[in-house]
């Protein structure tokens, strides 16, 4: 194995690594921490880049697509970590499996934080992005190798 190949691996696993708990972290916020965060990103946005939207219609946008963007690119570093391993060709069955697992995980796990709830609508959505992740990595390597 060469030194890159060894330097990657662990690079991807870090960004992976640290991804993850950003997203736990983020997760785990009561509902007065993600509104107070979500209110005050979604006037920001509103004020520079002078949005006719309500704050609150904005803060809906911005909670669906935080759902999109981190668990797509949650399942894109899963992926490609377990590429750099080399699980062969079950990899990528592996990773969709383990991404579905996660965006189940991560709306469970609010059922006892105060302010937070279980989201079907949500739990899909982070599936299907997280689906479009391992696909990408997939799509990636495929043209790769031609």
């Amino acid at each position: 194995m060469k030194r890159s190949d060894t330097v990657f691996r662990i690079l991807i696993l870090i960004l992976f690594l640290l991804w993850s708990g950003f997203f736990l972290f983020l997760t785990l916020q009561s509902g007065e921490q993600t509104a107070a965060t979500g209110t005050g990103l979604s006037g920001w946005l509103r004020r520079t880049l002078r949005l006719s939207m309500d704050v609150n219609e904005i803060h809906l946008l911005l909670r669906s697509a935080a759902h999109i963007v981190f668990s797509f690119v949650e399942s894109l570093l899963l992926t490609l970590t377990l590429c750099s391993f080399r699980y062969g060709k079950q990899t990528f069955r592996i990773s969709l499996v383990l991404s579905c697992l996660i965006a189940a995980a991560m709306e469970l796990i609010k059922l006892p934080i105060p302010g937070r709830h279980f989201s079907a609508f949500e739990t899909l959505l982070n599936m299907a992005s997280g689906a479009a992740g391992v696909l990408l990595v997939l799509l990636l390597l495929k043209r790769r190798r031609r």
